[in-house]
């Protein structure tokens, strides 16, 4: 990408297309069973020749393995927007009081 600025505003946007991020993440991880495709017919067959014993065992560790997978998405996703709300502050604080000194300097009036 060429000819980024990168500002507060910029953040902003940023943050923004991650805060989507996680909303899009946790409506898929809170989507029921039926909507995300369910588990495998062999784990849900109960009864005859197909069933599998302990096939509920699976479907529970399947579950634990997806929450957490869920869990360090979200973890990954605050670490993210952490990141970004301490280059702000960042920018703030050194580019941002730079940028307002030279505009100071650079007024007509001074």
């Amino acid at each position: 990408v060429e000819n980024v600025i990168v500002d507060p505003t910029y953040i902003d946007k940023l943050r923004d297309a991650l805060a989507a991020v996680r909303t899009s993440v946790d409506a898929a991880f809170g989507a029921p069973r039926s909507v995300t495709g369910g588990y495998p017919d062999k784990l849900i067959d109960s009864h005859g020749l197909t069933a599998r014993a302990g096939a509920n065992a699976m479907m529970a560790a399947l579950d634990g393995n997806r929450a957490a997978v869920q869990a360090r998405l979200a973890a990954c996703l605050t670490a993210c927007d952490q990141a970004l709300q301490a280059a702000k502050a960042m920018y703030a604080a050194t580019d941002g009081a730079q940028r307002d000194a030279l505009d100071h300097q650079l007024d007509a009036g001074n």
